[in-house]
């Protein structure tokens, strides 16, 4: 039997309650831009980081979004979409998917992204991105104030110079919260 001892760093009568900003504390997280087509095939993308791996067997993600959300009711409407994992030198890209709504403007004349038609899906894919999902929707449910999409992962690629043996040698942008993003370092295996 193996036995050991926590250390919290301090004692637990210092912590302090945080259950209204809990998620946070789940945070960075990656930041991924979602993007799908409305009904008359015009391009829609959205900043994410509260994205998820759901399966391995079959490959699935998901993905919570707010009800309000305009690429949510998009992605619901078309049943695909594209998860495009930018680099820290695409910041202006996230900055427009996550600042501005495709309801009042057309993103893509707000910021200059390569599009390409995707292998498995008809929902392009942003070429300037070092990695890139198609993912089919497969299920929508509710989740508090979010709603979950589950979508199956149907095809995946990444630039070889930008990932390696499970590792990234770019920087992808984890969001802390609002327009605060840090970098992940170096890894560093700890077993």
């Amino acid at each position: 039997m193996v036995s050991f001892k926590v250390s919290w760093g301090c004692p637990p009568t210092l912590k302090v309650k945080i259950l209204e900003d809990f998620y946070r504390l789940l945070h960075p997280r990656p930041v991924a831009i979602l993007l799908t087509l409305d009904g008359k095939g015009k391009p829609n993308f959205m900043a994410c980081s509260w994205l998820s791996p759901a399966s391995e067997e079959p490959p699935m993600i998901a993905a919570f979004l707010g009800e309000q959300s305009y690429t949510r009711k998009l992605i619901v409407e078309r049943g695909e979409f594209t998860v495009n994992i930018p680099s820290r030198e695409q910041m202006a890209l996230v900055k427009v998917a996550g600042t501005r709504s495709g309801r009042r403007v057309d993103k893509l004349k707000l910021v200059k992204v390569s599009l390409k038609p995707g292998r498995k899906v008809k929902v392009p894919i942003i070429e300037d991105c070092p990695a890139n999902l198609e993912c089919r929707l497969k299920d929508v449910f509710e989740a508090g104030e979010c709603l979950t999409l589950l979508g199956e992962v149907l095809d995946a690629y990444v630039d070889r110079e930008a990932f390696r043996r499970g590792s990234w040698l770019v920087e992808i942008p984890l969001h802390v919260w609002g327009g605060w993003f840090a970098y992940p370092g170096k890894p560093v295996k700890e077993w």
